[in-house]
């Protein structure tokens, strides 16, 4: 007889539970991938597919760059727990047809302490 619990019953096999093996990912982003027309005050968000360590969620592993520059954005950056979602929230207007690129990088760890299965990009252009 075993005196340590099965690996299902120390949560290996559900994401975001302590002891998980699972590597989290971005599920969803906004604006889109490759989307134009965007608005010059749109935020950008990141849904994660289990809890993030809030912690992790910084300024540092999420980031938005304008093309042609190496700067992160000036912006808010929040991690509302509940919708496992990451909102960065520009100080100030996005520049008329700018590229952008966002990035979630495997800095962000879920609640067991894992990294991000690979870090997360993806570009969109402001209305002009």
């Amino acid at each position: 007889m075993s005196l340590w619990p099965a690996a299902s019953d120390r949560g290996a096999d559900r994401p975001g539970r302590i002891g998980s093996a699972t590597k989290p990912t971005v599920t969803t982003i906004s604006p889109t991938a490759g989307k134009t027309g965007v608005a010059t005050s749109a935020n950008v968000l990141a849904t994660f597919s289990e809890p993030m360590r809030a912690a992790t969620v910084t300024k540092s592993t999420v980031k938005v760059v304008r093309k042609g520059t190496t700067k992160s954005l000036a912006a808010t950056l929040t991690y509302d727990a509940a919708r496992r979602r990451a909102t960065l929230n520009p100080t100030s207007a996005l520049a008329r047809g700018a590229v952008y690129t966002a990035t979630v990088s495997t800095g962000v760890r879920d609640a067991a302490g894992n990294p991000m299965a690979k870090a997360r990009s993806w570009s969109f252009t402001v209305r002009r």
